[in-house]
C-alpha cells in the first residue's frame, strides 16, 4: 500500500498551510502552496538519491516568503506527520491472516525513514525489502519499472509462484492505481484523510482478501 495518503498523513503541503497562518495575510497563498508550485523540486528529492534534504527545502525558500531555516522546516514536517492509525491496524490484520504485506511510496528516504521510525511501521511491515520508496527506486509511480520491481522483489522475498494478479497495491490516486492495473495487479483507489478505513476494508473483502477479526 501506499504511504501519504493511505497509512500516513501527506507531505509537505498540510506543514505548509498551518506555516503560513503565521505570516501576512497576503504572504499565506504564496507558502500554502510552495509545494505544489516547484513540482520539479519534489521530482528531484522523490527520485534522485543524490538530492538532500537541505537541497529540497532550498529550493522551496527561494520565492516563497519562507523565513524559517531549513532545519525548523525539517523539525516541523516531521512533527506534522500523523498515521492513520485503522488504516495500519488493517494492514496488521492482513498480516495475521498470512498475507504478506508492504509499502510502495512516492517519498524521500530520509523522510519516510522518520515515518517508519515514528509509527513503528516495520512492527508490521517486517520483511524489509517490501518497503519501496522512490527515491531508492530512482523511479516515482505511475512508472512501470516501480511495479516490476514490487514483483521482482515478492518473488524474491515471499514466494517465486506468486501471479501478478495475486498483488493487491492500495493508492489515493487513481494514476497510480491505473497502471498497477495495466502491469497486472489488483487495485483500490483509497484516501484515507477523505474515507474511513471501514470502506477500505470493504473494498478488500469484495476482492476476497483475508482479513483476520
Amino acid at each position: 500500500m501506499d504511504g501519504g495518503g493511505v497509512l500516513c498523513t501527506a507531505v509537505p503541503t498540510p506543514m505548509l498551510k498551518v506555516l503560513a497562518q503565521n505570516y501576512p495575510e497576503n504572504q499565506r497563498e504564496k507558502i500554502e502552496k510552495a509545494h505544489r508550485n516547484h513540482p520539479e523540486a519534489w521530482k528531484h528529492f522523490k527520485t534522485d538519491p543524490a538530492c538532500s534534504e537541505e537541497m529540497y527545502w532550498k529550493e522551496l525558500l527561494q520565492d516563497s516568503d519562507i523565513k524559517e531555516s531549513t532545519e525548523k522546516l525539517g523539525e516541523m514536517l516531521r512533527d506534522s506527520i500523523r498515521c492513520h492509525t485503522k488504516v495500519l491496524g488493517l494492514a496488521r490484520r492482513c498480516k495475521e491472516s498470512g498475507l504478506a504485506v508492504g509499502i510502495l511510496s512516492n517519498h524521500s528516504s530520509v523522510w519516510f525513514s522518520s515515518i517508519v521510525k515514528k509509527f513503528e511501521l516495520d512492527k508490521v511491515f517486517t520483511t524489509k525489502e517490501l518497503i519501496l520508496v522512490s527515491q531508492e527506486l530512482q523511479a516515482d509511480k505511475p512508472e512501470r519499472i516501480v511495479y516490476q520491481t514490487i514483483l521482482d522483489r515478492v518473488h524474491a522475498h515471499v514466494d517465486a509462484g506468486i501471479a501478478k494478479d495475486e498483488i493487491l497495491f492500495i493508492d489515493d490516486k487513481e494514476a497510480n492505481i491505473k497502471a498497477a492495473r495495466e502491469f497486472g495487479f489488483q487495485g483500490i483507489t483509497f484516501n484515507a484523510e477523505l474515507e474511513d478505513a471501514d470502506v477500505l476494508e470493504k473494498k478488500m473483502i469484495a476482492l476476497h482478501v483475508p482479513i483476520s477479526s
